[in-house]
């Protein structure tokens, strides 16, 4: 089965249902697909090709669910990218994905277009939100092609072919590309199951975490696959987000826990109703206890926790594991990130690669249908994390007796803020590029409302004039220039020397410990 059915599905049964809500806007399925065939027959005739990326560069709007149903019906492959990226980090992504089709919202044209208009694989650069009859309107373009419909050909794909390339940071600090297949998505989607996924009943979800990475794909899809409406918002606000749960009777949500502690702590939470939400789905970076039984206190629905990588989906923590009070004589589930999802299998390994009993911590190791298919155009990057059948998270924890998975920390330094994956060497390397800075290294270090903040430790070289010593503002505003203002260090420490090992490894633990009280 490919991506592609779920849309042809719930037309057939249900054209006239609610589908898609955006603003103002309001779709039903009928006109959902009208445009999804619109747009798949607009690449179709702009030379996309079955295997071809189709990517979209700007926030959450309807345009990316457009493009994904539309590559899925030609075969195509959806990239959504990082809108955030800018300069090398953007050009580095969109090069990569080398794609056929660009579809970008006019506030990043110009950077998207510089590197764009350089591509031998472009074939068109449309902008979402441009007029009609302004240049490059992708209203134009979509309608050049007079309403036709690819061939029922065209509609067809091997469920084994690739589906999404979505673009994940790892230690080293290159994006990398991910490929999913359709059967490898469509198991994903089959494996959580809640009340949500009940088709005979019309309801709302909403769109509030960004669609450029896996959880934001995951949602426009199961939304189609389950028949309801996708109320989406373009980027989250806490205000926005409690309005339209209201205004819409949105039924379920997904959030990282920065947007959860922003809910809570909102403080005229009690002035939104808030009855019709019945599912809270949280996940993407560590959460504590005490946040979800305060989210638990105060909002009226159930909780459920995911932990995945962009490359694998992992386990999963029902209603059932979400008690009000932490139980007794045994470590608290909502210190877990859950069980083993179904088609999932989880190991925990050492470093020599022997399984370890119930309670041992080592490397968390998973194999199953949501692995990845691999790195896009790195085959020797795919064989270090896939060995023998089993991905390699590069996370640490261990299994409890009854199959609770408890993380222990990061074998990668990977900085995770705000649900947000970090590469330290990212920091350090822009931050190595001042002409005052000798040497740098970037860890994360513990915060209430992130998760965790980007800090930098800083040796400067030696100054001609001591007033020519660059401050910590200097520094942070330098790194805000140069990349995602999320990705920028917001604490600079000052140091002579950076704590190395024997072979000069940067011991970024050590770090972490020194400054994490600062």
């Amino acid at each position: 089965m490919t991506i592609a059915r779920y849309l042809d599905r719930i037309v057939e049964k249900y054209p006239d249902r609610p589908a898609l809500i955006f603003g103002e806007k309001r779709w039903t399925y009928a006109e959902y697909a009208d445009a999804v065939d619109r747009f798949a027959a607009a690449f179709a005739l702009a030379g996309a090709r079955r295997g071809d990326r189709i990517a979209v560069f700007n926030t959450n709007c309807p345009e990316h669910l457009f493009a994904l149903f539309a590559a899925a019906r030609l075969g195509a492959v959806y990239s959504p990218l990082n809108c955030r990226l800018k300069g090398d980090e953007l050009s580095h992504v969109l090069t990569d994905c080398e794609p056929s089709i660009v579809l970008v919202g006019k506030r990043y044209a110009e950077q998207v277009g510089a590197v764009a208009s350089g591509m031998k694989s472009v074939r068109q650069t449309r902008i979402i939100d441009a007029a009609p009859g302004e240049a490059n309107s992708l209203h134009d373009f979509v309608n050049e092609s007079g309403g036709s419909k690819p061939t029922p050909a065209s509609r067809e794909a091997p469920d084994e072919a690739t589906a999404l390339l979505l673009y994940t940071s790892g230690t080293t600090g290159a994006a990398k590309g991910v490929m999913h297949s359709h059967a490898n998505v469509v198991r994903r989607i089959e494996a959580r199951k809640t009340a949500f996924d009940d088709d005979s009943q019309e309801k709302v979800g909403l769109l509030a975490v960004p669609v450029f990475h896996v959880t934001g794909v995951q949602v426009m899809i199961k939304t189609v696959a389950s028949g309801g409406a996708l109320a989406i918002m373009p980027q989250f606000s806490v205000e926005d987000f409690l309005k339209t749960i209201e205004s819409e009777k949105v039924m379920m949500a997904v959030v990282v826990p920065t947007m959860l502690a922003q809910v809570v702590s909102h403080p005229r939470l009690e002035e939104f109703d808030l009855s019709s939400l019945r599912i809270l789905v949280y996940g993407g970076a560590a959460i504590s206890p005490d946040l979800i039984r305060e989210a638990m206190r105060k909002l009226p629905c159930l909780f459920s926790q995911g932990y995945g990588l962009t490359e694998v989906g992992v386990t999963w923590l029902p209603p059932e594991d979400h008690s009000i009070e932490p139980p007794q004589g045994r470590r608290d589930p909502l210190e877990s990130v859950g069980r083993a999802i179904p088609g999932i299998e989880i190991a925990i390994v050492d470093a020599e690669g022997a399984r370890l009993s119930p309670g041992g911590v080592g490397e968390i190791i998973v194999r199953g249908g949501d692995v990845m298919d691999g790195y896009w155009r790195r085959e020797d990057e795919t064989a270090l994390v896939i060995r023998d059948g089993w991905f390699y998270t590069g996370d640490n924890g261990y299994l409890d007796d009854e199959g609770l998975l408890f993380i222990e920390g990061r074998k990668k330094d990977t900085i995770i803020r705000g649900g947000e994956n970090i590469a330290p060497i990212e920091i350090e390397n822009i931050l190595s590029s001042h002409p005052a800075v000798a040497e740098a290294g970037a860890f994360g270090i513990p915060d209430v409302k992130w998760g965790e903040i980007v800090a930098a430790a800083v040796v400067l070289k030696s100054p001609a004039r001591p007033d020519s010593q660059p401050s910590a503002e200097e520094l942070i505003q330098f790194c805000r220039e140069r990349m995602a203002s999320y990705k920028k260090p917001e604490r600079i420490f000052f140091v002579e020397e950076l704590p190395r090992n024997a072979s000069g490894k940067l011991l970024a633990k050590e770090l972490r410990s020194r400054y994490a009280a600062s």
